[in-house]
């Protein structure tokens, strides 16, 4: 290319570089990032590498392309081996795509994309509970989930269904409201402190604070024995969400349980703004569980 075409492409290329580096995120009245709306947090990325890309932190383009392709086949392995029975297709609504930089697993560290084994006591507590669960000694076996009485806000993973987050704010709180049993967190943002350690909630009790600008929210003192993986009731989750773009909220939780965990663990995801809506999750109705 000669000189005067290097120019041009570059003079129809700076405003677009130049508004880039300007954008910003999107502000409140009151001056903080403005995080308000709905997010789908869907992804195909599974939690934890899959054993076929042991050794691969990424796909191909082309093994992500096979690995959407197959989903639904890798989606009832993972549940046959975990509940004996075949899924229900019928509600799945899993996501649409993987995360855009083709990571397999949504797990970040440990490095091997793999929840951390557990400690022998955990270990043996996990064991216990999932043969009186399996026996069913009556209805406090089941988790809390399948009870309808929470559903595991925090943390927000991607799941089978109901994959969406209404977000709102004020200047001293921040609200986070799941579709999955319509869950709501009520998060101070004033600096108060967490509730005193013997004061226990099914979803703990939630606090933020804003490092630069990202919400940062820190939750302890949950009531339920096992939460999802088998993480333990004297966990610490803390999660971060940062605005990328106008359309895209990156989200990071890091897991921090040393009576469950031989060390902690940090997934993290990309939410993507939509115009879908929150209904309300009518977990009775159809709830064939404690059946």
């Amino acid at each position: 290319m000669s000189n005067v075409g290097w120019v041009i492409l570059l003079t129809l290329a700076a405003p677009a570089v130049l508004a880039a580096e300007r954008w910003g995120p999107a502000r409140t009245s009151w001056g903080a990032p403005d995080l308000n709306g709905f997010w789908n947090f869907g992804s195909l990325t599974p939690l934890e590498r899959p054993e076929a890309f042991a050794d691969k932190s990424h796909f191909t383009p082309q093994q992500a392309r096979n690995f959407v392709a197959n989903f639904q086949q890798f989606v009832d392995r993972q549940f046959q081996a975990s509940e004996g029975v075949d899924g229900q297709e019928v509600w799945e609504e899993y996501g649409d795509a993987l995360e855009e930089d083709l990571r397999t697993s949504l797990i970040i560290n440990p490095s091997n994309g793999k929840i951390p084994d557990m400690t022998s006591a955990a270990q043996a507590r996990w064991d216990a509970r999932n043969e009186e669960r399996m026996s069913y000694h009556g209805p406090e076996a089941l988790d809390a989930s399948e009870r309808c009485i929470t559903g595991e806000n925090p943390p927000i993973l991607s799941g089978p269904e109901s994959n969406y987050l209404h977000l709102f704010q004020t200047r001293d709180h921040v609200a986070l409201l799941t579709e999955f049993i319509h869950d709501a967190r009520i998060v101070p943002l004033d600096g108060r402190a967490h509730l005193p350690a013997h004061l226990r909630q099914w979803n703990g009790n939630s606090r933020a604070s804003w490092d630069g600008d990202t919400l940062v929210v820190e939750s302890r003192g949950f009531r339920n024995e096992f939460g999802i993986a088998g993480i333990g009731r004297n966990v610490v989750l803390s999660e971060r969400f940062t605005l990328v773009d106008r359309t895209r909220l990156h989200y990071e939780l890091t897991v921090d349980d040393p009576a469950t965990f031989v060390s902690s663990w940090t997934m993290a995801t990309t939410m993507r703004r939509t115009d879908k809506v929150v209904y309300e999750y009518a977990c009775h109705e159809h709830n064939y569980s404690m059946q």
